[in-house]
Parts: C-alpha cells; sequence; structure tokens
C-alpha cells in the first residue's frame, strides 16, 4: 500500500470520529423548551439493548416514543417537588452510602491482611514476653529509652548470659511474669492485638524478636513451639462453681461439688442425655438454657484447661470432671471444625477482620492514597488558635467549647475551605473516651488527625460523582428510578388504592365486562375410601344435608370424608377431571384409593354482573390502565416535543438503522 492511501484512509477515521463525537453533542429534542442530547438517548438506549427482549424494542423508532415518556414524567416528577420530599432524600441517601461502600475499601490491603491472616491461621503458636510499659503520649526520649532497655535485654539473652525465662522475671512489667516467666497460652490469628501477633509469627521458633510496639510499649517475643492448627471446637459442658464470695470453707466446697460433678458423670455413663443435665445441674445460666451449648472456639479462646481437654476429644465424646479456677467440669465435644480453603474460609476471616485493630489499616490505605492524589493544606496556626482554648476539662464528659469561636478557614482540601467552626463542632460531637489515659496534648493531636482524615474523607465522598463515571451513572439512574416510581405510584398505583370513589365510578361504568358465567349451586363430597363414597352419594341423593352427611359418617376422630358447599364456575378446580356439568348427583369420581369425589348439582345460576367485591382485582388492574392512559393524555398535552429530524436521521444511521 503506497503512503496517500494510508494517510487518506487515517484522515476518513478521524473525520468519522470527529462526526460521531459532534453527533453526540448535538440536540436531539426539546420538551418544552428543555434540550435533549443525543449523548443522553445514546447511554439510556445502549444500557438497555441487552436488557430487552422484544427484538422489534431494540429498534430506534420503537424505543424512541419510550424515551420521550420517560424524559416527560421525569420532568413533571422534578415540577411536582417529589425530589425535594424527605422521604425521597433518605431513600436515595440510603442508596448512595451502600454504593459508596466498596469506594473506601482499598481491595488489595484487605485482600493482604485476609491472605495474611488465613496463612497464620494454619499454625498455633506458644509464646513467652517481656514486656517494658511506655505510653503512647510518653515523649520521645521515654519512648527511645524503653526501646534501648529491651535492645540490651535482647542483647543478654542471646549472649546466654540470662535465660529468656529469668529475663522476663526480672525485667518484664507484665504483672504476671513473675509466676508465668513470661509465657503466654497458645495462640493463633486474632488472638493478641496485630503488631504483638506480627511479631511472634514473623520470629522463628526458639528466636526472639526484636522490639515490638503496642499500646502497652515495648515487647520482646520469644517462639517456644509451633504447631499445625487444631481448627475450632464447640463444646457444651457443665460446670459446678466453687468461687462463690463469702465461702468459708473452699474444701469443703470443692468435695461436696466433687461428690456432685461424679454422680453427673456416672449419669450420663448410663446414657442420660448431656443437654438435660446441663440444663438441671450447670452454674453457667447462660449456657445451661442451651443444653450448656458454647460457640465454636479456636485455640487461645478458652480457659486453658477446658481448651487441653476439648482438643482431646472426639466428636460426641465426654469428659471425666476436671477442676478449674472457677469449678467442676465435664465437657462435651460437639463438632471439631479443621482449617478450610481460602475461599472457604474467607467470610469468616473477613467477619473477624471487620471486628479487629488491623481493620484500620484498610481505610488508612484509602486515606494515604487521597493524601497524594489531593492537595491537602492544614492551617496549623489557627488549628492551635483553636487549641490553646481548650484546657483538661476538655479530657472530662460534657466539654463545651466556651471561647470566643474561630470562624477562620483551617483546612483547605483541594480548593474547599474547611472553617474551624467545623472543627469545634467536631470536637464536642467526639468526646474523649471515659477511659482515657492520655495527656491533653497528644489527644488533641489525635483528634487533629482524625479530623483531618475525616474532612479527606468527606471531600472524596461528596466528590465521588465527578471522579467515577460509572458511580455517577448508577446514581443517575436509582436518582431517576426512584423518582419515577414516587410519580407512578402517585399517579397509578396508589391512586388506584386511595381513590375509592375514583375506582367506584370506573366500576360502575364498565361494571358489564366484569361478569359471572353461568355457575352451579352445590354440594361436594370427598370421600377417603370407596365405602364411604357409597354412603355418601346415597344420602345426597335422598337429599341430605351437609351437616348431616358428617355426622354419619365421621365419628370421633375417625374422618371419612370432607364437605363443601357453594356456588362455583365450571372451571373451579375443586371439581374432579372430567366432571359433567349437569343437574343432580353425578357419579363417584376416583383419583385414587383414598380419593373419591361426589357432586350434587342442586340447581344452576345464570349469568350476572359480578359485585364490585367479587371483581376488585379485575377492576383494579383495569382502573390502573385507564389511569396510565389518562395521564399519558396529560403528559401529551402539556409538554410540547419537538424532534430534529436530521439529527433522527443520522443518529439512526449510526446504528445501522
Amino acid at each position: 500500500m503506497t503512503k496517500f492511501p494510508v494517510l487518506f484512509f487515517l484522515y476518513f477515521l478521524s473525520l468519522n470520529f470527529v462526526v460521531a463525537q459532534n453527533l453526540s453533542d448535538k440536540t436531539l429534542l426539546t420538551i418544552s423548551n428543555n434540550e435533549v442530547k443525543v449523548s443522553e438517548f445514546e447511554k439510556v438506549y445502549e444500557k438497555n439493548l441487552d436488557l430487552v427482549q422484544d427484538p422489534s424494542q431494540k429498534e430506534i423508532d420503537n424505543y424512541f416514543p419510550l424515551f420521550v415518556s420517560y424524559k416527560k414524567k421525569l420532568m413533571q416528577a422534578k415540577e411536582l417537588g417529589l425530589d425535594t420530599t424527605a422521604a425521597y432524600t433518605k431513600e436515595l441517601s440510603g442508596y448512595r452510602k451502600d454504593l459508596a461502600a466498596p469506594y473506601f475499601k482499598d481491595p488489595k490491603e484487605e485482600e493482604k491482611l485476609l491472605k495474611e491472616a488465613y496463612e497464620r491461621s494454619q499454625y498455633e503458636i506458644k509464646v513467652s514476653h517481656i514486656l517494658i510499659m511506655v505510653s503512647e503520649d510518653a515523649s520521645a526520649a521515654d519512648t527511645a529509652k524503653a526501646y534501648k532497655k529491651l535492645l540490651s535485654i535482647r542483647k543478654e539473652i542471646i549472649a546466654g548470659k540470662i535465660s529468656f525465662e529469668n529475663a522476663a522475671v526480672k525485667y518484664s512489667e507484665d504483672p504476671s511474669a513473675k509466676k508465668n516467666h513470661g509465657e503466654l497460652n497458645w495462640m493463633t490469628v486474632f488472638y493478641m492485638v496485630y503488631h504483638f501477633e506480627s511479631g511472634a509469627y514473623n520470629t522463628n521458633v526458639g528466636e526472639v524478636s526484636m522490639p515490638v510496639r503496642t499500646s502497652y510499649g515495648y515487647h520482646l517475643a520469644k517462639v517456644i513451639e509451633k504447631r499445625k492448627s487444631s481448627g475450632k471446637v464447640q463444646v457444651a459442658h457443665i460446670i459446678l462453681r466453687t468461687d462463690r464470695p463469702g465461702i468459708s470453707n473452699r474444701d469443703s466446697m470443692l468435695l461436696a461439688k466433687k461428690i456432685l460433678a461424679d454422680t453427673i458423670y456416672a449419669k450420663l455413663e448410663k446414657g442420660e442425655k448431656f443437654t438435660d443435665l446441663a440444663r438441671t445441674y450447670s452454674d453457667d445460666n447462660r449456657s445451661a438454657m442451651n443444653g450448656g451449648m458454647l460457640p465454636a472456639l479456636g485455640v487461645g479462646k478458652l480457659m486453658p484447661e477446658m481448651e487441653k481437654v476439648a482438643f482431646s476429644l472426639e466428636d460426641g465424646e465426654f469428659s471425666k470432671p476436671y477442676l478449674t479456677k472457677f469449678g467442676w467440669d465435664i465437657l462435651k465435644v460437639v463438632k471439631r471444625y479443621p482449617i478450610l480453603s481460602y475461599e472457604e474460609s474467607k467470610e469468616s476471616l473477613s467477619r473477624e477482620l471487620k471486628k479487629d485493630n488491623r481493620s484500620k489499616y484498610i481505610e488508612k490505605s484509602v486515606i494515604d492514597h487521597l493524601k497524594v492524589k489531593y492537595t491537602i493544606t492544614p492551617k496549623n496556626k489557627i488549628f492551635e488558635k483553636v487549641e490553646k482554648n481548650i484546657d483538661s476539662l476538655y479530657l472530662s464528659s460534657g466539654w463545651k467549647y466556651k471561647s470566643e469561636l474561630v470562624s477562620d478557614v483551617i483546612l483547605v482540601v483541594e480548593k474547599e475551605n474547611v472553617s474551624a467552626l467545623s472543627y469545634i463542632k467536631f470536637l464536642e460531637e467526639n468526646p474523649v473516651n471515659a477511659k482515657n489515659k492520655y495527656s491533653l496534648s497528644f489527644v488533641l493531636a489525635s483528634k487533629r488527625k482524625e479530623f483531618i482524615d475525616k474532612e479527606i474523607l468527606r471531600y472524596y465522598d461528596n466528590n465521588l460523582e465527578n471522579e467515577y463515571s460509572e458511580f455517577q451513572d448508577v446514581m443517575s439512574n436509582y436518582r431517576e428510578g426512584i423518582l419515577i416510581y414516587n410519580l407512578m405510584n402517585e399517579k397509578i398505583w396508589g391512586k388506584s388504592y386511595s381513590d375509592t370513589l375514583g375506582l367506584e365510578k370506573f366500576y360502575e361504568k364498565n361494571k358489564s365486562e366484569y361478569m359471572w358465567p353461568e355457575r352451579a349451586d352445590l354440594i361436594l363430597v370427598k370421600a377417603f375410601n370407596e365405602e364411604a363414597a357409597t354412603k355418601a352419594k346415597k344420602y345426597l341423593k335422598k337429599g341430605k344435608s351437609k351437616e348431616y352427611i358428617e355426622e354419619k359418617l365421621n365419628k370421633g376422630s375417625n374422618i371419612q370424608v370432607t364437605v363443601q358447599s357453594g356456588i362455583i364456575t365450571d372451571d373451579n378446580e375443586v371439581l374432579p377431571e372430567g366432571f359433567e356439568w349437569k343437574k343432580g348427583v353425578s357419579k363417584i369420581y376416583k383419583k385414587s384409593d383414598t380419593d373419591f369425589v361426589i357432586v350434587d348439582v342442586k340447581a344452576f345460576v345464570k349469568p350476572q354482573v359480578k359485585t364490585l367485591e367479587e371483581s376488585e382485582g379485575s377492576v383494579r388492574v383495569d382502573y390502573q390502565n385507564y389511569l396510565e392512559a389518562e395521564w399519558n393524555k396529560e403528559l401529551k398535552d402539556n409538554y410540547e416535543v419537538t424532534v430534529d429530524e436530521k439529527v433522527y436521521s443520522s443518529m439512526k444511521k449510526k446504528y445501522n438503522q
């Protein structure tokens, strides 16, 4: 191919693109002086192409009137103020909140945390730790001092100058270390705070971690042992408590409860139900109501004594009485749950993740991204101006800002100004936790960061429509869909129920359309054996009543027949198949060995008009169709439509129509 034809071909393509682009920007029609662009029609038309079942509706000539009608209804809904009602605003807000939720998550960060949790759930580790306490609001010097102290202790341990266990007794500020030498229970994922868990799982068996920071201070962790996960176990238990306050002779109480525990165990051995015995004897009132049942739990979530017994039993087995710090306990394993695959575990892991403090890293990832994306300008002098008027009373409940209100701009997110009044309101509406143990300066620094992050997310939330076209499209669909639904409910569906006078007038005008066909006044007997059917037919021939037949053939609990009477049409489902529509007693119709039907047609009722009550369902549907037809006439009269035929023709050509 020569150079010229190639250039001409590219020019031709670009020209077609410009023409198509210009066509989308052109006005396709006007509705009462409101312009509608080609692009508006195209967006709705193309979106619904795959949803339309009738092929003819895919033709623009057939689809276009529906679009025009839709636009008219939308205009009328807005003119009636349906987009300003509290109910509409609330409903739309609910839809938007649900739609926006995924935009405030980082799927990659969430997936990373879930996979990390799953990998850790495969193993259980036994850990010892040494804690040097340092508050989160400690000075940099105090924080560094604690860190260096732990480094020094770690060097001693690694050099063999002191064992980890003795170092825990000597140095650890965890009060329990004096007794347990720093040793903790077996643990798995979601058992300890995230940073400690990470420090432990990232340390090899027998090794000592580097200092790990948590809200308690700095820790050294030593992994003593690592094993494959035992999964979860669901148990039921019967506990006989011996830890009641005011007991003067604990030994006699232990002995008395042990005798009772042995008695209960003997009953279990003889086959009595665990659930019944738990309800009768267990001192754990909450679980006793459910037969002693506890939720399925993994390692680290049960008392050490209970955990050891639970994981030593198989499904359905129960233990001998064993002693815990609360009293004598008997345990039954209901079911063992092994570790599932990642996909099978994902839902439960996700629930655990949401409850755990590590979930904040998902939102933090979004905020960090937004801080890079947006221009964020905190006005630190204004923050300081507000904060200097806040004293230690802020750390108590019921605090209100009492100094002169500051209305200066305190923060700029992109080009949007945030007033200092917003910060003051935030401080008042987000009081300090009653258990707060931190200094005022630390709390205010945390609150300032929290406020800035909140404002960044608020700006992001308010601009989702501008930043994500797919979000804008779905919200537009919600917005318009709710409006159209509410308008149709007002004009048609709701009106057909609320306008009882209109419904009655419509019925009176059209009641000849709602006729009963010829019907039969009859008695129908259904018998459950052939002998009863024969007797019932004999009674019917003698003209006996429904009550007479029931009294003769049904004795006490021995029910042989059921009898119905009424006026019905020949297509009623109670009639047997092949029923001969004539006056008198029918033959016996046998459906099965336990299903016989006999019908006595007393008289025929001539065709007649149904009452409104009898035909209400059909009348209401027809009334709705009438209201819609009248509404469409109203729309046609009130909204003048002008179509640009040239643009319309060009648009059809674009779709090869």
